[in-house]
């Protein structure tokens, strides 16, 4: 019975491990989007300015169809120290568009991403009529960061001050608790009823290891997720589930109320956890695609 248990978990585990997305230049790239909010009622560029002189032709052919005077302007800061990534370069590939794409609510939407895009920057928005409005200087937060820019609000305030607003992560974090706790929960579960622990006995410190351990990897993971992407997550999945195998099997020992054999509570760690790390792999996509969302 136990031979069968443990062969069944092994393969469940690696076919898990096969639907592992191909960690090379197919993940995710950084982003940043900016949704700016009562955008200019006549046409418009948006750049990214950067403090590093290093040109490259992200724009190609699109160049030629662009307002010549409106890119000169995008380059009035350059005396300044600050050079229009997009349109002038920043020494990577940097993908994006000057003009942005309308959406709800009369607001518009920039987005820029790929190897480019910059840990430092300010907003800057050139009009065809020759004004121009500049953010204060940013520092991007998260690997895929979305952003707010009050055109409207920025006239009200000094060249170079206008703000910018950045998201709050606090609801990613909550919700991908949530949806990692509760099948963590099922699928550690059932292999406790499996092991023959009685789980009225042992609800309690089950629910209080794998909470705190679940606190305790979507802490680590959604950091790792929100700042640095997906492949480093997937790196460190392993290191966590090691050390959470080898904090629940001495808690277990303890604490469960269990049927004879003094090896059960450290297997039943084993064969938990390492269910746990193969749908943890599966779901990382998913727990990814939540902290983009915000």
């Amino acid at each position: 019975m136990k031979k069968r248990l443990l062969t069944t978990i092994t393969l469940l585990w690696v076919m898990c491990l096969l639907g592992i997305p191909a960690l090379a230049d197919t993940g995710p790239k950084p982003a940043l989007t900016i949704t700016v909010q009562h955008p200019p009622q006549e046409p418009y560029y948006l750049d990214l300015l950067v403090q590093r002189d290093a040109p490259y032709d992200n724009l190609y052919e699109a160049r030629g169809n662009l307002d010549k005077e409106m890119l000169k302007l995008l380059k009035s800061q350059m005396s300044n120290g600050w050079y229009p990534a997009l349109s002038y370069g920043n020494g990577i590939p940097l993908h994006g568009k000057l003009t942005g794409e309308p959406v709800k609510n009369g607001t518009m939407m920039h987005r820029f991403s790929y190897f480019g895009v910059p840990e430092q920057y300010r907003i800057f928005i050139v009009t065809e009529s020759g004004k121009m409005t500049l953010s204060v200087p940013m520092q991007k937060e998260a690997f895929q960061e979305k952003v707010t820019f009050d055109y409207e609000k920025a006239q009200q305030t000094p060249f170079g001050q206008a703000e910018v607003g950045q998201k709050n992560q606090l609801m990613a974090y909550f919700i991908q608790f949530l949806t990692t706790l509760l099948p963590t929960l099922l699928l550690e579960g059932v292999v406790l009823v499996l092991f023959r622990y009685p789980l009225r006995r042992n609800l309690r410190p089950f629910l209080a290891a794998n909470i705190a351990t679940q606190v305790l990897l979507t802490v680590a993971l959604g950091t790792v997720l929100h700042q640095t992407g997906l492949i480093e997550a997937y790196l460190l999945l392993p290191l966590l589930e090691l050390i959470i195998f080898a904090v629940e099997a001495a808690y277990y020992h303890k604490v469960l109320v269990r049927p004879a054999g003094p090896g059960k509570p450290v297997l039943y760690a084993f064969v938990a956890n390492l269910l746990s790390f193969g749908c943890g792999f599966l779901m990382m996509n998913f727990e990814f695609g939540i902290h983009t969302m915000f």
